[in-house]
């Protein structure tokens, strides 16, 4: 689990790239397309590290996942956005915020997907 949260750093640093380049719009577009891009195909391909059991797949990529993924990236950026300038206690606790709110959105959209919709 500690090399998932390399995937929001490189959004983060995608999306500055956009940004300087084009614009801020573009930036959040990129990242969310990126995010699902990565996120899927690192569970589709390296399934011999970790691989979704008892869930709804599509190949080796569990559906429920993905919105929660992309919410991951976006929050990421977002949260690097607007934090530049303040005080450590305050990145701190949104970074904490941005973990609590991928935890609720895969329990959420597991919820919804496997047992609602699915």
């Amino acid at each position: 689990m500690f090399g998932l949260w390399t995937i929001p750093l490189f959004m983060i640093l995608l999306g500055n790239r956009v940004q300087k380049r084009l614009n801020v719009k573009y930036a959040y577009l990129t990242v969310g397309i990126s995010a699902l891009l990565v996120f899927g195909l690192s569970e589709q391909f390296l399934d011999f590290l970790w691989y979704a059991q008892d869930v709804t797949r599509i190949g080796n990529i569990a559906v429920y996942i993905l919105i929660p993924e992309i919410i991951l990236g976006l929050s990421a950026y977002w949260i690097y956005l607007h934090l530049q300038d303040t005080l450590i206690f305050q990145k701190i606790f949104c970074i904490f915020q941005v973990m609590v709110l991928y935890l609720g959105n895969a329990a959420f959209f597991y919820y919804l997907v496997e047992k609602i919709i699915l």
